[in-house]
């Protein structure tokens, strides 16, 4: 991770920071521009992870399930997937478009999963948010594509309510000498 540079986010990161909230089915692992071929190599030669056609997934969409909204630019290259032979177990490999990986989590779908994992900490960009199960909805556009109305059904089930501006969150009142994080 610290070699280069790749952290961790998705569901993953957000069952980190709230544990009764969900349990991921994967682990979505980013990898800066230049290093997919790396991460390859090491889990082809160190793991019994071993990759696999993203239709065995049961998304005919997989790789457009990471996008943002269809016109705008996700920080994300290519995704590819990663089956454990032993467990069954799901990585994503998500090559990013840039050399730095929190690029593509910035321009996620809301802000209760701008959350990731990095070789030293725990980074959320919206923690009280989160811990109120609440985020913003992140679109250039007012027209939701697929792909993304999908993203925000899937944790709206999990609890987590989108919202369409900061003013509906319902902690207003926010007191920043409460938080350590402000």
């Amino acid at each position: 991770m610290e070699i280069h540079n790749i952290i961790f986010s998705g569901s993953a990161a957000l069952s980190i920071l709230e544990p009764d909230s969900l349990t991921p089915n994967n682990l979505d692992v980013y990898a800066p521009l230049g290093t997919m071929g790396l991460v390859h190599a090491f889990l082809s030669q160190h793991t019994s992870y071993i990759k696999f056609n993203n239709r065995h997934t049961g998304w005919q969409d997989a790789n457009d399930s990471y996008a943002a909204d269809g016109t705008a630019d996700t920080g994300i290259n290519k995704v590819a997937f990663y089956r454990h032979a032993l467990t069954n177990s799901i990585l994503n490999i998500i090559k990013t478009s840039h050399a730095i990986p929190t690029a593509a989590i910035f321009k996620f779908h809301s802000t209760f999963v701008m959350d990731y994992l990095t070789c030293n900490a725990l980074v959320s960009a919206y923690p009280r948010m989160t811990a109120d199960h609440a985020g913003l909805v992140n679109t250039t556009t007012p027209d939701l594509s697929y792909c993304m109305v999908r993203c925000l059904v899937k944790y709206g089930v999990r609890g987590f309510n989108a919202l369409d501006r900061a003013y509906d969150w319902e902690n207003r009142t926010h007191d920043r000498n409460s938080y350590g994080y402000c």
